[in-house]
């Protein structure tokens, strides 16, 4: 392929087993071959969204190698454990006249007063939603 080829990189899911697409745009990368867009799946879409945004092969590399698989889960449950809580109190709330904004913050105490903290695995803070 042609370093001038324009073409499109899709990179699915697979959840840890995704993070060798990192290995897939770094071997692109080394040949000249630059993607002119990238989408994906789950895992995939993390790695060229993180890519797309500036990160270096090296950097995800790199927190891909210090990345466990508790870190996802940890991630992914307070994420869910929001989602739930808003779409059963929102209604609620609502009717008791309080806002979007306050419904956020009621429910980031709630969580916080449960345990859910701020991950810090490999570099990322994804904070709660909102």
């Amino acid at each position: 392929m042609n370093s001038d080829t324009r073409f499109t990189l899709v990179l699915g899911g697979g959840g840890m087993k995704g993070l060798a697409h990192i290995g897939v745009l770094q071997a692109l990368t080394e040949r000249g071959l630059v993607p002119t867009h990238i989408v994906g799946s789950s895992v995939g879409a993390l790695v060229g969204a993180a890519w797309s945004a500036g990160r270096s092969v090296a950097e995800l590399r790199e927190i891909a190698v210090n990345l466990r698989r508790r870190d996802i889960f940890v991630v992914a449950h307070a994420d869910m454990a929001f989602k739930r809580m808003r779409s059963y109190a929102r209604p609620y709330l609502r009717q008791l006249g309080y806002s979007n904004k306050e419904i956020t913050r009621i429910i980031r105490q709630a969580l916080k007063a449960a345990g859910y903290q701020r991950s810090t695995a490999a570099g990322y803070k994804p904070g709660l939603p909102g």
